[in-house]
């Protein structure tokens, strides 16, 4: 420092001293908006498909225990989708490809699948939620 020359202090604010431009929030955006609506395609998918099978099984278990009468709408309605599957899992023993005994629980994978579908769909809207917020809070 030599006499005589003036230092200049400037303050800065805490939101213009990050690294990444609003350019990059707006593409994450995009992005986690693409796969927010992609896990829930694949939800709606899923569950669709749970339903469809349920069905399926439920014919299949009417031909299987040759029902008639009244007892088709215990079937088709009375009984809920896991106890057609825990019904059809006992019905129709895969010994090759179970693991304990050779039942499998087919409603319970089923679940699973749906859960996780939708788990990852709701943890997909709230990162775009998030992704969004900070590409509109930016001031670059």
């Amino acid at each position: 420092m030599e006499h005589g020359e003036t230092v200049r202090i400037q303050a800065v604010t805490q939101e213009t001293t990050t690294p990444l431009p609003r350019a990059f929030w707006i593409c994450v955006s995009v992005l986690s908006v693409f796969f927010t609506i992609y896990a829930l395609v694949h939800f709606a998918i899923y569950v669709d498909g749970y339903y469809q099978t349920c069905n399926q099984y439920r014919n299949t278990l009417e031909k299987h225990l040759s029902l008639h009468g009244s007892a088709l709408p215990v079937i088709y309605h009375r009984l809920s989708c896991q106890g057609v599957f825990d019904f059809m899992d006992y019905i129709q023993l895969d010994s090759g490809n179970a693991y304990r005994d050779g039942i499998i629980n087919t409603g319970l994978d089923l679940i699973f699948g749906v859960a996780s579908a939708g788990i990852s769909w709701i943890l997909f809207l709230h990162s775009s939620i998030i992704n969004i917020k900070l590409s509109t809070n930016r001031d670059d």
